[in-house]
Protein backbone atom coordinates (compact mmCIF):
# COMPACT_ATOMS: atom_id res chain seq x y z
CA UNK A 1 0.00 0.00 0.00
CA UNK A 2 1.34 3.63 -0.55
CA UNK A 3 1.93 6.12 2.07
CA UNK A 4 -1.34 7.08 3.05
CA UNK A 5 -2.38 4.67 5.89
CA UNK A 6 -6.03 3.78 5.80
CA UNK A 7 -7.03 5.29 9.25
CA UNK A 8 -10.08 3.63 11.91
CA UNK A 9 -9.59 6.42 13.95
CA UNK A 10 -10.26 9.88 12.89
CA UNK A 11 -7.50 12.42 12.49
CA UNK A 12 -7.76 15.97 13.21
CA UNK A 13 -6.48 18.51 10.60
CA UNK A 14 -6.48 22.62 9.97
CA UNK A 15 -6.65 24.14 6.83
CA UNK A 16 -3.94 25.82 5.44
CA UNK A 17 -5.19 28.29 3.44
CA UNK A 18 -8.99 28.86 3.38
CA UNK A 19 -9.10 30.73 0.11
CA UNK A 20 -7.78 29.41 -3.30
CA UNK A 21 -7.31 32.82 -4.71
CA UNK A 22 -4.09 31.44 -6.21
CA UNK A 23 -5.30 28.26 -7.30
CA UNK A 24 -6.07 27.32 -10.85
CA UNK A 25 -8.50 24.56 -12.90
CA UNK A 26 -8.46 23.30 -15.87
CA UNK A 27 -11.94 25.23 -18.55
CA UNK A 28 -12.58 22.79 -20.70
CA UNK A 29 -15.08 23.98 -23.88
CA UNK A 30 -17.09 20.78 -24.67
CA UNK A 31 -15.96 20.34 -28.25
CA UNK A 32 -14.14 16.86 -28.99
CA UNK A 33 -10.59 16.31 -27.81
CA UNK A 34 -10.18 19.55 -25.61
CA UNK A 35 -9.72 18.88 -22.27
CA UNK A 36 -6.52 16.46 -20.24
CA UNK A 37 -5.20 13.40 -21.52
CA UNK A 38 -2.51 11.04 -20.34
CA UNK A 39 -0.99 8.06 -22.20
CA UNK A 40 0.37 6.47 -18.87
CA UNK A 41 -2.62 6.14 -16.79
CA UNK A 42 -4.19 3.45 -18.61
CA UNK A 43 -0.58 1.52 -18.04
CA UNK A 44 -0.77 2.96 -14.10
CA UNK A 45 -4.47 1.28 -14.12
CA UNK A 46 -3.78 -1.31 -15.78
CA UNK A 47 -4.32 -5.38 -14.59
CA UNK A 48 -5.04 -3.90 -10.62
CA UNK A 49 -6.92 -5.07 -7.89
CA UNK A 50 -7.67 -1.65 -6.55
CA UNK A 51 -7.66 1.90 -7.07
CA UNK A 52 -9.03 5.78 -6.59
CA UNK A 53 -9.68 7.87 -8.58
CA UNK A 54 -10.59 11.74 -7.83
CA UNK A 55 -11.23 14.97 -8.90
CA UNK A 56 -12.96 18.48 -8.49
CA UNK A 57 -15.68 18.74 -10.86
CA UNK A 58 -18.14 21.80 -12.34
CA UNK A 59 -20.44 21.69 -14.84
CA UNK A 60 -21.08 24.73 -17.19
CA UNK A 61 -23.41 22.67 -19.53
CA UNK A 62 -24.75 19.82 -19.06
CA UNK A 63 -24.37 17.22 -21.90
CA UNK A 64 -26.30 13.83 -21.99
CA UNK A 65 -24.37 10.67 -22.74
CA UNK A 66 -21.08 11.88 -22.45
CA UNK A 67 -18.12 10.55 -20.58
CA UNK A 68 -16.76 12.68 -17.80
CA UNK A 69 -13.63 10.55 -17.80
CA UNK A 70 -12.57 7.31 -19.51
CA UNK A 71 -10.17 4.95 -20.46
CA UNK A 72 -10.85 2.12 -23.26
CA UNK A 73 -9.42 -0.24 -25.27
CA UNK A 74 -12.60 -1.61 -26.18
CA UNK A 75 -16.67 -1.62 -24.71
CA UNK A 76 -15.84 -4.54 -22.30
CA UNK A 77 -12.44 -3.08 -21.86
CA UNK A 78 -12.53 0.10 -19.83
CA UNK A 79 -13.13 2.11 -16.71
CA UNK A 80 -15.53 5.38 -16.84
CA UNK A 81 -17.88 7.48 -15.50
CA UNK A 82 -20.69 8.41 -17.47
CA UNK A 83 -23.54 11.37 -17.80
CA UNK A 84 -27.00 10.05 -17.81
CA UNK A 85 -29.72 11.22 -21.04
CA UNK A 86 -30.72 13.65 -19.10
CA UNK A 87 -30.01 16.32 -16.13
CA UNK A 88 -31.47 14.84 -13.65
CA UNK A 89 -28.13 14.24 -11.41
CA UNK A 90 -26.86 10.31 -11.69
CA UNK A 91 -24.02 9.22 -13.71
CA UNK A 92 -23.00 5.81 -14.80
CA UNK A 93 -19.38 3.83 -13.55
CA UNK A 94 -18.65 1.52 -16.17
CA UNK A 95 -15.48 -1.06 -15.81
CA UNK A 96 -14.61 -3.79 -17.90
CA UNK A 97 -12.08 -6.70 -18.41
CA UNK A 98 -12.00 -7.31 -21.81
CA UNK A 99 -14.27 -10.30 -20.66
CA UNK A 100 -16.01 -9.25 -17.83
CA UNK A 101 -17.97 -5.74 -18.02
CA UNK A 102 -20.64 -4.00 -14.90
CA UNK A 103 -22.16 -0.31 -15.71
CA UNK A 104 -24.18 0.87 -12.64
CA UNK A 105 -26.31 4.01 -12.26
CA UNK A 106 -25.60 6.03 -9.30
CA UNK A 107 -28.27 8.73 -8.76
CA UNK A 108 -27.69 11.95 -6.24
CA UNK A 109 -24.18 12.69 -7.45
CA UNK A 110 -24.96 16.66 -8.20
CA UNK A 111 -22.87 16.06 -11.15
CA UNK A 112 -25.63 18.44 -13.03
CA UNK A 113 -25.40 21.86 -14.18
CA UNK A 114 -25.37 25.07 -11.94
CA UNK A 115 -24.52 22.83 -8.92
CA UNK A 116 -21.01 24.01 -8.25
CA UNK A 117 -17.82 22.34 -7.49
CA UNK A 118 -18.49 18.90 -6.31
CA UNK A 119 -15.20 16.42 -5.11
CA UNK A 120 -15.84 13.52 -7.06
CA UNK A 121 -13.76 9.96 -5.85
CA UNK A 122 -14.21 6.24 -7.47
CA UNK A 123 -12.86 3.27 -5.81
CA UNK A 124 -12.37 -0.44 -7.07
CA UNK A 125 -11.87 -2.96 -5.03
CA UNK A 126 -11.62 -6.50 -6.04
CA UNK A 127 -15.16 -5.74 -8.72
CA UNK A 128 -16.50 -4.06 -5.64
CA UNK A 129 -16.95 -0.20 -6.61
CA UNK A 130 -17.60 3.03 -4.48
CA UNK A 131 -18.60 6.25 -5.37
CA UNK A 132 -17.95 9.36 -3.03
CA UNK A 133 -19.19 13.12 -4.03
CA UNK A 134 -18.17 15.33 -1.23
CA UNK A 135 -17.35 13.09 1.23
CA UNK A 136 -20.11 11.14 1.33
CA UNK A 137 -20.65 7.59 -0.09
CA UNK A 138 -24.08 7.75 -3.21
CA UNK A 139 -25.46 4.72 -2.96
CA UNK A 140 -25.77 2.44 -6.36
CA UNK A 141 -28.43 1.06 -8.79
CA UNK A 142 -28.46 -2.89 -9.80
CA UNK A 143 -25.50 -3.75 -12.31
CA UNK A 144 -26.09 -4.64 -15.65
CA UNK A 145 -23.64 -7.59 -16.39
CA UNK A 146 -20.51 -7.63 -13.70
CA UNK A 147 -17.56 -5.74 -12.59
CA UNK A 148 -13.99 -7.89 -13.14
CA UNK A 149 -12.40 -8.75 -10.06
CA UNK A 150 -9.00 -6.67 -11.95
CA UNK A 151 -9.00 -4.48 -14.92
CA UNK A 152 -7.86 -5.24 -17.91
CA UNK A 153 -4.69 -4.41 -20.33
CA UNK A 154 -5.40 -0.71 -20.88
CA UNK A 155 -1.52 0.17 -21.47
CA UNK A 156 -2.05 1.25 -24.95
CA UNK A 157 -5.21 3.95 -24.55
CA UNK A 158 -5.43 7.20 -23.27
CA UNK A 159 -6.82 8.77 -20.07
CA UNK A 160 -9.31 11.42 -21.03
CA UNK A 161 -11.36 14.04 -18.91
CA UNK A 162 -13.12 16.79 -20.07
CA UNK A 163 -13.17 15.97 -23.65
CA UNK A 164 -16.83 15.71 -24.39
CA UNK A 165 -18.64 17.93 -21.73
CA UNK A 166 -18.11 21.97 -21.15
CA UNK A 167 -16.75 21.63 -17.29
CA UNK A 168 -13.83 22.91 -14.84
CA UNK A 169 -11.75 20.15 -13.01
CA UNK A 170 -8.83 20.56 -10.69
CA UNK A 171 -6.76 18.41 -8.73
CA UNK A 172 -7.00 14.84 -10.59
CA UNK A 173 -5.53 12.04 -7.91
CA UNK A 174 -5.04 8.42 -8.85
CA UNK A 175 -3.82 6.09 -6.49
CA UNK A 176 -3.35 2.16 -8.01
CA UNK A 177 -3.53 -0.80 -5.96
CA UNK A 178 -5.56 0.94 -3.07
CA UNK A 179 -9.11 1.88 -2.68
CA UNK A 180 -8.70 4.53 -0.48
CA UNK A 181 -11.80 4.62 2.60
CA UNK A 182 -14.11 8.24 2.80
CA UNK A 183 -11.86 9.07 5.74
CA UNK A 184 -8.82 8.63 3.70
CA UNK A 185 -10.23 10.87 0.77
CA UNK A 186 -11.01 13.63 2.87
CA UNK A 187 -7.63 13.74 4.65
CA UNK A 188 -5.36 13.01 1.65
CA UNK A 189 -3.43 16.02 -0.11
CA UNK A 190 0.30 15.24 -0.27
CA UNK A 191 1.50 14.71 -3.50
CA UNK A 192 3.64 12.04 -2.68
CA UNK A 193 0.60 10.41 -1.66
CA UNK A 194 -0.45 9.49 -4.97
CA UNK A 195 1.16 8.13 -8.39
CA UNK A 196 -0.46 10.95 -10.45
CA UNK A 197 -1.70 14.26 -9.05
CA UNK A 198 -2.46 17.05 -11.67
CA UNK A 199 -3.55 19.84 -9.72
CA UNK A 200 -3.71 22.45 -12.94
CA UNK A 201 -1.73 25.20 -11.36
CA UNK A 202 2.29 23.93 -11.94
CA UNK A 203 3.45 24.43 -15.27
CA UNK A 204 0.35 25.41 -16.78
CA UNK A 205 0.00 28.01 -20.03
CA UNK A 206 3.07 28.97 -20.26
CA UNK A 207 4.16 32.58 -21.36
CA UNK A 208 3.58 32.52 -25.26
CA UNK A 209 1.77 29.67 -25.42
CA UNK A 210 0.29 28.14 -29.02
CA UNK A 211 -2.87 27.04 -29.56
CA UNK A 212 -1.46 23.32 -29.73
CA UNK A 213 -1.07 20.33 -27.19
CA UNK A 214 1.00 21.41 -23.77
CA UNK A 215 2.25 19.32 -21.27
CA UNK A 216 1.28 19.91 -17.41
CA UNK A 217 2.86 18.95 -14.62
CA UNK A 218 2.24 15.48 -12.43
CA UNK A 219 3.46 16.47 -9.10
CA UNK A 220 2.52 12.87 -7.89
CA UNK A 221 5.28 9.98 -6.88
CA UNK A 222 5.44 8.46 -10.21
CA UNK A 223 7.35 10.64 -12.45
CA UNK A 224 6.62 8.48 -15.40
CA UNK A 225 2.78 9.41 -15.64
CA UNK A 226 2.97 12.29 -17.94
CA UNK A 227 -0.30 14.33 -18.96
CA UNK A 228 -1.65 17.11 -21.00
CA UNK A 229 -3.71 19.88 -21.90
CA UNK A 230 -4.82 19.69 -25.56
CA UNK A 231 -6.01 22.79 -27.89
CA UNK A 232 -4.64 25.95 -25.50
CA UNK A 233 -6.52 28.06 -28.04
CA UNK A 234 -10.08 27.06 -26.00
CA UNK A 235 -8.47 24.81 -22.94
CA UNK A 236 -7.57 27.33 -20.28
CA UNK A 237 -6.80 27.95 -17.07
CA UNK A 238 -10.04 29.16 -14.89
CA UNK A 239 -9.87 30.61 -11.41
CA UNK A 240 -10.59 28.38 -8.50
CA UNK A 241 -14.17 29.14 -6.37
CA UNK A 242 -13.40 31.29 -4.00
CA UNK A 243 -14.79 29.44 -0.64
CA UNK A 244 -13.75 27.66 2.11
CA UNK A 245 -10.59 24.91 0.82
CA UNK A 246 -10.87 21.77 1.85
CA UNK A 247 -8.13 20.81 -0.52
CA UNK A 248 -5.33 20.88 1.98
CA UNK A 249 -4.79 19.54 5.94
CA UNK A 250 -2.27 19.45 7.96
CA UNK A 251 -2.12 17.85 11.63
CA UNK A 252 -1.35 20.98 13.91
CA UNK A 253 -4.00 23.69 15.75
CA UNK A 254 -6.75 21.00 15.92
CA UNK A 255 -9.96 21.72 18.15
CA UNK A 256 -10.36 18.85 20.85
CA UNK A 257 -13.47 17.63 20.51
CA UNK A 258 -15.98 14.74 21.18
CA UNK A 259 -17.77 12.58 20.33
CA UNK A 260 -16.34 12.29 16.78
CA UNK A 261 -18.22 10.45 14.82
CA UNK A 262 -21.05 12.81 15.99
CA UNK A 263 -24.94 11.83 15.64
CA UNK A 264 -26.59 14.61 17.74
CA UNK A 265 -24.48 16.78 19.59
CA UNK A 266 -20.72 17.52 20.03
CA UNK A 267 -18.82 18.86 22.50
CA UNK A 268 -15.56 21.38 22.12
CA UNK A 269 -12.91 22.13 24.30
CA UNK A 270 -11.57 25.38 24.16
CA UNK A 271 -9.20 27.43 25.97
CA UNK A 272 -10.54 28.95 29.41
CA UNK A 273 -12.73 31.96 29.16
CA UNK A 274 -12.24 32.22 25.72
CA UNK A 275 -15.03 34.11 23.36
CA UNK A 276 -14.96 33.45 19.50
CA UNK A 277 -16.89 32.08 16.96
CA UNK A 278 -17.33 28.48 15.60
CA UNK A 279 -18.52 27.11 12.13
CA UNK A 280 -19.41 24.15 10.31
CA UNK A 281 -18.65 24.06 6.47
CA UNK A 282 -19.39 21.40 3.91
CA UNK A 283 -16.09 19.97 1.76
CA UNK A 284 -17.27 22.87 -0.91
CA UNK A 285 -17.27 25.46 1.36
CA UNK A 286 -20.50 26.24 2.20
CA UNK A 287 -21.23 27.30 5.95
CA UNK A 288 -24.08 25.50 7.24
CA UNK A 289 -24.10 25.69 11.45
CA UNK A 290 -22.42 29.55 13.14
CA UNK A 291 -22.15 30.41 16.30
CA UNK A 292 -20.39 32.90 18.82
CA UNK A 293 -18.95 32.11 22.05
CA UNK A 294 -18.70 34.77 24.83
CA UNK A 295 -16.23 33.25 27.81
CA UNK A 296 -16.44 29.66 27.66
CA UNK A 297 -14.04 26.86 27.90
CA UNK A 298 -16.68 24.28 26.52
CA UNK A 299 -18.79 24.57 24.55
CA UNK A 300 -21.74 21.48 23.27
CA UNK A 301 -22.82 22.34 19.51
CA UNK A 302 -25.91 20.78 18.16
CA UNK A 303 -25.37 18.99 14.63
CA UNK A 304 -28.97 17.07 14.59
CA UNK A 305 -29.65 19.07 11.31
CA UNK A 306 -26.23 17.69 9.92
CA UNK A 307 -26.38 14.75 7.32
CA UNK A 308 -24.21 11.82 7.16
CA UNK A 309 -20.93 12.96 5.56
CA UNK A 310 -17.79 14.61 6.57
CA UNK A 311 -17.46 17.89 7.47
CA UNK A 312 -14.70 21.13 8.40
CA UNK A 313 -15.55 22.97 11.92
CA UNK A 314 -13.64 26.04 12.51
CA UNK A 315 -12.90 28.35 15.47
CA UNK A 316 -11.85 31.62 15.30
CA UNK A 317 -10.86 34.64 18.07
CA UNK A 318 -8.60 37.82 17.91
CA UNK A 319 -5.77 35.62 18.23
CA UNK A 320 -6.33 31.79 17.80
CA UNK A 321 -7.65 29.83 14.48
CA UNK A 322 -8.10 26.27 15.04
CA UNK A 323 -9.72 23.74 12.23
CA UNK A 324 -10.73 19.87 12.53
CA UNK A 325 -12.73 17.32 10.66
CA UNK A 326 -16.04 16.13 12.15
CA UNK A 327 -17.49 13.30 10.81
CA UNK A 328 -21.84 13.02 11.24
CA UNK A 329 -23.01 9.30 11.38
Amino acid sequence: MKKITLLLAIVAMTLTSTINAQNYGLKTTGASGEGFSSNQIGTLLSNQTAFTIQFWYEVQTFAGNTWVFKIEESGSNRIGLLTTGADNGGVYVRIGDGTTHGQQPFWGTDLKSTEGWNHVALTFDGGTVKLYINGLERSGGGISGSYPASTGDLSAEQFQIGWTTEVNIDELRITKGTALSAIDIAESSTPENFDAYFNFNDNERPSGAAASNSATANIGSDTTVLGQINNFATTYEVEDNATLSSKSFDTVNSLEMYPNPVSKEVNIKLITNTSGQVSVYSVTGSLLLHRNIINKSEIRLNTSTLTKGVYVIVFESESIRKVSKLIVK
